[in-house]
């Protein structure tokens, strides 16, 4: 069966040029591949972006990120190809199967050598937007729990942004764009 691929927006046939004049047609492919996942939710990123839906946006840029920290994480390239790599699952102490959680990937990755501490507030970034995205209602409640307390007992911190804008899905989708090509050089492509 021969699926047909999407239409792309103009703002993902952008997005491919950039990828491809960074990485040339042989590495970007191969890096495709690899990065399959990572790729699917930027441009669902991008899509969302185009649309105006400014906090889908920042989460698929935060998912296309972690996609990315797992990809580092679990391929890796077999020893004496040019361009095979194989499955290393991430394993508990006891050798069962696990999936981190952002935090630890996040870790794991700057440990590694994927990313480094330079990196870290960029990557913040991304996840904070994609989480104050994935879970805005939770963080309006504790906004307004927040505003009634300073009520009774006087002002407090600054409460933190409520909502990504247009500017923030614009940075999350380059930033994350940035981080992913870093990840796929720091992997031999």
């Amino acid at each position: 069966m021969v699926i047909d691929p999407p239409e792309l927006s103009a703002a993902e046939t952008l997005l491919l040029g950039r990828l491809m004049e960074r990485y040339g047609h042989r590495r970007y492919a191969m890096s495709r591949v690899l990065f399959d996942d990572a790729y699917a939710c930027l441009g669902q990123s991008v899509k969302a972006y185009d649309a105006g839906a400014f906090l889908a946006s920042c989460a698929m840029s935060r998912a296309a990120l972690e996609g990315a920290l797992n990809t580092f994480l679990t391929m890796k390239r077999i020893e004496g190809t040019d361009a095979a790599f194989g499955f290393h699952p991430i394993l508990d102490r006891a050798g069962n199967v696990r999936s981190p959680n952002m935090a630890e990937l996040i870790d794991s990755v700057i440990r590694e050598g994927g990313l480094t501490e330079a990196d870290r507030p960029k990557i913040d970034r991304v996840k904070n937007d994609g989480d104050l995205a994935l879970h805005i209602v939770q963080r309006h409640f504790s906004g307004t729990i927040a505003e009634m307390q300073e009520l009774e007992d006087g002002p407090q911190l600054e409460p933190p942004r409520q909502w990504p804008y247009r500017a923030d899905a614009r940075e999350d989708i380059t930033t994350t764009i940035e981080l992913i090509g870093t990840l796929i050089e720091k992997m031999g492509f």
